[in-house]
């Protein structure tokens, strides 16, 4: 995440890997699907954090635009082509943590991807 170091968020790396880690899809003996992964990213499409090296940090994604649009804590689902490969996307926006992003009046919206081969 070295890209991430002038913003300060490289020492969220842990975090960000570990919340991703979590909402990965998972099979009948509670292991990752095989194939799936999940990131977060920036409305631009700029991925911060990801569960595979198959999108790194600071790394351009194109997103649909049914995602980037999407407001604050809202979620949506496509199927969608990511590196040749049928998947299917759901997306959420960061909705903010009590006073944090939701009163402050700071925006710095967080896009996180979940995907799922078909």
């Amino acid at each position: 995440m070295a890209c991430l170091g002038t913003t300060g968020l490289s020492d969220a790396e842990p975090q960000f890997l570990a919340m991703l880690q979590d909402v990965l899809p998972r099979d009948e003996h509670k292991k990752p699907l095989v194939g799936s992964m999940a990131l977060f990213a920036e409305r631009t499409g700029r991925v911060v954090a990801c569960t595979t090296a198959e999108h790194e940090p600071c790394q351009s994604l194109a997103l649909p635009q049914g995602f980037t649009t999407l407001g604050r804590g809202q979620r949506a689902w496509e199927t969608l082509s990511l590196n040749g490969r049928a998947n299917l996307v759901g997306c959420q926006v960061s909705a903010g943590y009590r006073e944090y992003k939701v009163s402050d009046g700071y925006e710095n919206d967080l896009l996180c991807l979940v995907c799922m081969p078909l």
